[in-house]
């Protein structure tokens, strides 16, 4: 049976006598992810009442919503794990799920700030 991909790559990385990674990859990662949970704190904090002002959403429903969003949010690093060990290895899993929370803020403050995004008055 023939080993994965990423351990040959990480047993050639050692081999080579090359340093990588370390400290300064670390105190990145580190700050990538405290970055990502202030953020994201922020906009779940204030997602019940966005919904109720921006797009009258009962307070039931909004709350139902945000729980859920709330859910999501604490599996994805789960299921990120289990991708960054099985295939794609820990950089590229931060690289695009970072990218894709950045685009989601992006999206969700572009919806409030733009008028053609807001939802119509009823």
């Amino acid at each position: 049976m023939e080993a994965a991909p990423s351990v040959h790559r990480e047993a050639k990385m050692w081999g080579s006598g090359g340093k990588r990674g370390g400290w300064i990859i670390f105190l990145f990662i580190i700050g990538t992810v405290m970055c990502l949970t202030l953020a994201a704190g922020g906009w779940q904090a204030n997602l019940i009442v966005y919904l109720n002002r921006e797009y009258n959403v009962k307070s039931f429903d909004a709350a139902q919503n945000s729980n859920v969003v709330s859910g999501c949010t604490s599996l994805f690093p789960v299921i990120g794990a289990i991708i960054a060990d099985s295939f794609l290895g820990c950089f590229p899993v931060i690289f695009i799920s970072s990218g894709f929370s950045l685009l989601g803020m992006v999206l969700f403050t572009l919806t409030a700030t733009l008028d053609s995004l807001k939802a119509s008055s009823l």
